[in-house]
């Protein structure tokens, strides 16, 4: 394992292949929501803490893993002012965006690529079969820069945009994945 202070709010954790297997997680076993993997990342912040003296206070952070070529994978822990804190809260999510896919195929090429490069910008994201297509809503964190919107029109166009758009798709569509269909289609398909 490597600590790495790379800003005062900011500390990065490089960890190798030969660190995931003793750690017993592998990058795509990461889930936020996972009590052991929150108890990895409250451990490997504590070392960081007092290996770098890495110091967020009581602030919130913003955790982000990336996987390395070797098998590996760096975190990254941000410690976030005020502002920026309630920029990342949920309830500063826009709202959904609705994406019609012909193919399943192309649905989950766009979903394991959007999850390796733009999974921590997405709040939440379901799949649905409506209509001989496949309906993919995701809930984006960004729609100010708007760049999970504009990789994912590289596959698919957006079909409608907000609540009412995200409800008729629910109420007449097929449910497929609800809620974490680009994680669950990365996880088990890619």
């Amino acid at each position: 394992m490597i600590f790495k202070l790379i800003a005062p709010n900011k500390l990065k954790i490089l960890l190798s292949s030969l660190d995931m297997q003793m750690l017993g997680v592998t990058y795509d076993s990461l889930d936020y929501k996972n009590p052991e993997t929150k108890a990895l990342l409250i451990e490997l912040l504590a070392q960081g803490r007092a290996q770098t003296g890495f110091s967020p206070g009581k602030t919130k952070l913003f955790i982000e893993a990336y996987p390395e070529p070797d098998g590996g994978c760096s975190i990254l822990f941000t410690a976030l002012t005020p502002a920026e804190s309630d920029s990342f809260a949920p309830k500063y999510a826009t709202g959904p965006v609705v994406f019609a896919f012909t193919d399943i195929d192309l649905v989950i090429q766009a979903a394991v690529k959007l999850f390796q490069q733009y999974g921590h910008r997405i709040y939440k994201s379901s799949l649905y079969r409506l209509d001989h297509e496949y309906r993919l809503i995701i809930h984006p964190l960004d729609r100010a820069d708007q760049v999970t919107l504009n990789f994912l029109q590289e596959y698919a166009p957006i079909v409608g945009e907000g609540e009412i758009a995200a409800a008729f798709v629910c109420e007449h569509g097929i449910p497929i994945v609800e809620d974490s269909a680009i994680d669950v289609m990365s996880a088990y398909l890619s």
